[in-house]
């Protein structure tokens, strides 16, 4: 994954395109707020915070196919999930496909904008607090009675 940032960061690092590193959680929500598309090429998700975050802010998400991007991004509806699949789990990522995926996102305004607005829909529908909350509590009654 270093080798892969290192190689974005050559190619992609000027005025529009930027690579921040950590940041706090007020700064994290401004540059969400401030950017277009999140891109997230790690192919060892747990659950996909970041990607419901970015597309809670309106963001075009592109990440790498996998189980739990499954149940979160739908391609080509909500973001695009590039298929790295190689059969080799310690192959390094295909900057190709992803580079492909990002042209595609940041040449396309409007497929870009319709992505980030589908997301927004999406996150505000399926991961709702409350919604996610009376959910789960459904989840514990029914495992203790």
């Amino acid at each position: 994954t270093t080798l892969f940032r290192s190689n974005l960061e050559k190619e992609w690092s000027n005025d529009r395109v930027r690579f921040l590193g950590y940041l706090s959680r007020p700064a994290l929500y401004e540059r969400y707020a401030q950017a277009d598309i999140l891109c997230s090429p790690t192919r060892m998700e747990t659950f996909g915070f970041v990607l419901v975050e970015a597309m809670a802010f309106g963001l075009a998400v592109i990440t790498v196919k996998g189980p739990t991007v499954a149940s979160i991004v739908r391609h080509g509806v909500t973001g695009i999930a590039v298929d790295l699949n190689t059969g080799d789990p310690s192959a390094i990522l295909s900057d190709h496909e992803i580079t492909r995926a990002l042209l595609a996102v940041i040449d396309q305004r409007e497929f870009r904008v319709r992505l980030g607005k589908a997301a927004a829909r999406e996150a505000r529908e399926k991961y709702d607090v409350r919604r996610m909350s009376s959910e789960t509590e459904a989840v514990y009654l029914k495992a203790v009675s």
